[in-house]
């Protein structure tokens, strides 16, 4: 099992936050900021309330994307929530304004065959990616394997 005491969370933190931010990094999310880069991606399984809202945010900066996209479940509700808990978030960190932000509701409409070719990222967050795992009944599965396949 990891031991999260081996991060340093604070000297982490500085390499994100903002001139005025007073936040730190709890140690899960130093980890997965810090390895992520080193593993080319992150798997990150975690709990209600440890942060992977702002690991998502602060994905994109360490993994050096000039085109990121966040795909969040919900039918809108939680890309817009994403938006505000994100400008609250810029307070005290550095996150990215180029981050687009989808839901899987979205990618999945037939309307929108071709988005990702059009709008291409260098890097995709997945909040919930479990539910990419059904390639038979769920259209953005199919429609991320290909482009990620392409």
């Amino acid at each position: 099992m990891r031991d999260w005491g081996e991060v340093d969370a604070e000297a982490v933190s500085a390499l994100y936050r903002t001139k005025a931010g007073t936040q730190t990094l709890r140690p899960i999310q130093a980890a997965a900021l810090s390895e992520a880069p080193i593993c080319g991606g992150l798997f990150l399984y975690g709990r209600v309330g440890c942060g992977k809202t702002l690991i998502s945010a602060l994905l994109a900066v360490a993994m050096g994307a000039k085109r990121a996209l966040i795909v969040v479940p919900g039918k809108g509700k939680l890309v817009d929530k994403t938006i505000r808990e994100f400008k609250e978030l810029r307070l005290h960190w550095n996150i990215p304004r180029n981050i687009r932000i989808v839901s899987y509701e979205f990618l999945g409409r037939a309307t929108n065959d071709g988005w990702l070719e059009r709008n291409p990222c260098d890097v995709m967050i997945c909040d919930e990616g479990h539910k990419l795992r059904d390639l038979d009944n769920c259209a953005a599965a199919r429609k991320v394997q290909r482009y990620l396949l392409a």
